[in-house]
């Protein structure tokens, strides 16, 4: 899938969309806690947050469906992360305000660079 679609960047509670089969779903969050602005990703990748306005200011995600990377530069670059489903009310510090490009992967391991780790 190569086209992208802008879910939502709002400060309101995002509406329920479906993502699309195998793509996955991130919900990206401005503050701790799930609060602030959010922006929904539907899509396999997004190589630069700052043509949305979200460079460096993610502090808190729902990882909804699949394995995504977060890295601290645009197109994947910098360092690079790995996280898999679930809340994450608080970021880690090392990707906490640090994310600049964010790329579905197929698993855990979906990165081979030994830079990617994931957390937990």
């Amino acid at each position: 899938m190569n086209s992208a679609e802008l879910v939502a960047i709002t400060g309101a509670p995002l509406a329920a969309v479906p993502p699309p089969v195998g793509v996955g779903r991130v919900v990206l969050y401005e503050y701790p806690n799930f609060r602030g602005q959010s922006f929904a990703i539907n899509w396999s990748e997004l190589p630069n947050l700052n043509r949305m306005g979200f460079t460096d200011r993610v502090a808190s995600m729902r990882i909804e469906e699949g394995y995504w990377m977060f890295c601290s530069d645009p197109l994947f670059q910098g360092d690079c992360r790995t996280l898999g489903p679930g809340e994450y009310a608080r970021l880690p510090s090392e990707v906490d305000r640090r994310i600049a490009s964010v790329r579905r992967v197929n698993d855990i391991y979906g990165a081979s660079s030994s830079s990617y780790r994931h957390l937990r």
